[in-house]
């Protein structure tokens, strides 16, 4: 499967305590171009760039000037659009998603 680029934002809330370690919240919000179709049983089309979001929890330590942290999230994803507030055809993806980052500010 090909690789593709998006864009979106995170957002983080964390306090460093006096021990290095880094504790918080975080929310990232994105979409990336869709490279192939879900086997879907849904007649509505599939959105190209489908909306995502992660909301979770941070956690982390401070290695010198650079930052090594674990998000552990809660992720949605819409495969297609909500026509009605009881569309049986919409597609809508729930579940865990992990992530680790290592970062330097500038």
């Amino acid at each position: 499967m090909a690789q593709n680029t998006g864009g979106g934002m995170k957002l983080e809330l964390l306090i460093t305590l006096n021990d290095k370690m880094i504790y918080g919240m975080n929310m990232n919000f994105f979409g990336n171009k869709r490279t192939v179709d879900y086997d879907l049983s849904s007649a509505l089309p599939q959105f190209s760039n489908p909306p995502t979001l992660f909301i979770g929890g941070t956690v982390g330590r401070w290695l010198k000037s650079y930052a090594v942290q674990l998000d552990l999230n809660y992720a949605i994803q819409n495969i297609t659009a909500r026509l009605e507030d009881d569309d049986s055809e919409w597609v809508q993806f729930q579940g865990f998603s992990p992530g680790l980052l290592f970062s330097r500010p500038f």
